[in-house]
């Protein structure tokens, strides 16, 4: 008699994951924003008030952006001048290799050969 033997998976990983998310669409207590700051405007009732809403989310998004745009332009002008300053270094580490190989020349050149 011939076994096979095979082994049995377990409920498939997509079928856990669907089940949380399901889970969690469930039990959430209610309609979350995916961005901090900017309002729910599908609640708001009337045109005036979805179209305020929608400006002052384009106004916080713009702030937004701004403020980031500020920030990443700080740190690649510190960035621009780390360089410089670690050009400048290797610079002046390269005159001073260039200065001690002269000098081992010239020392080379004194010594009488053996």
């Amino acid at each position: 008699m011939r076994y096979r033997w095979r082994m049995r998976t377990p409920i498939p990983v997509a079928a856990i994951l669907l089940g949380g998310f399901v889970l969690l669409a469930v039990s959430a207590p209610g309609h979350a924003q995916d961005i901090v700051g900017l309002e729910d405007c599908s609640r708001a009732q009337g045109a005036d008030k979805k179209l305020g809403c929608l400006q002052s989310n384009v106004q916080y998004l713009h702030g937004l952006i701004r403020k980031t745009d500020a920030a990443a332009q700080a740190r690649a002008r510190e960035a621009a001048a780390q360089i410089a300053a670690a050009n400048a270094k290797a610079e002046q580490l390269a005159a001073e290799v260039a200065r001690l190989k002269a000098a081992l020349d010239k020392l080379e050149k004194k010594q009488p050969a053996k």
